[in-house]
């Protein structure tokens, strides 16, 4: 089994993120598809054994083609299907709903290719399995297997709704951090980091009477400072107050 913390910084050097999203790369589509087969391996650990014991069970109590042991079946099987469903928003959906990551509609698009081509093989093979199970000459039991394909599909169908979910999430969250990189936040105080009597000159000369207007003065220093040139100020904020919060 791939260690959690493993995987986790696997994914992060081969899922390149940019400022518009996520860049899925060959690698990354690689490294999901092994996780994920790992966590369908995992879902049906010992379910053969499970099937035996329930069959023997019915057998000894003449209901071996029952719809007791027709249901009991399709129960445990969806047990193990609804663990799919979870390694599978585990393997990709977790990846993608970190909000400090953005995600755009190529990725959202993305994802829900993934979910037809992951879940319908995987409830075909439910289905065979089921069917595998109770399968007798009579097909007495045949609406169970058919049964639990269409209320693995109906599951199933909660993965989209999710990846919807975490693109408004992504929406939301964009427009929150766009309204905080609008709202005014200011720096440490220059007499905080230089001697005084240069903050006294260089306040005189970049924003005293004569001195550079507030804009002129942003762009000025944001050409000097990272953390300048990402904020944002408003009309009211004084040319000194800004100055000194440079």
């Amino acid at each position: 089994m791939l260690d959690s913390d493993a995987t986790g910084s696997r994914a992060d050097e081969s899922c390149k993120e940019g400022t518009e999203g996520f860049v899925v790369t060959k690698e990354f589509e690689q490294l999901c598809w092994k996780e994920f087969a790992l966590k369908q391996d995992e879902a049906y650990k010992g379910f053969d054994r499970e099937l035996a014991n329930l069959r023997e069970h019915f057998l000894y109590h003449g209901l071996l083609v029952s719809s007791s042991r027709a249901q009991a079946v399709t129960d445990a099987a969806l047990v193990r299907f609804d663990k799919i469903l979870d390694g599978f928003e585990n393997v990709y959906l977790a990846k993608f709903s970190d909000p400090a990551r953005l995600t755009d509609e190529e990725d959202a698009t993305w994802l829900k290719k993934i979910v037809g081509e992951k879940m319908e093989p995987a409830i075909f093979e439910l289905r065979t399995k089921v069917e595998s199970d109770l399968w007798e000459q009579s097909c007495a039991l045949a609406g169970y297997w058919k049964r639990v394909e269409g209320e693995a599909r109906k599951r199933s169908q909660k993965i989209r709704e999710k990846i919807e979910i975490i693109q408004l999430q992504k929406k939301k969250w964009a427009m929150q951090r766009i309204q905080e990189n609008a709202r005014y936040r200011p720096l440490p105080k220059s007499s905080a980091l230089l001697p005084l009597p240069i903050v006294s000159t260089a306040k005189e000369l970049f924003a005293g009477a004569t001195g550079l207007s507030g804009p002129q003065l942003f762009d000025f220093f944001a050409n000097y400072s990272d953390d300048i040139s990402k904020m944002r100020y408003g009309s009211d904020v004084p040319r000194k107050e800004m100055f000194e919060n440079f």
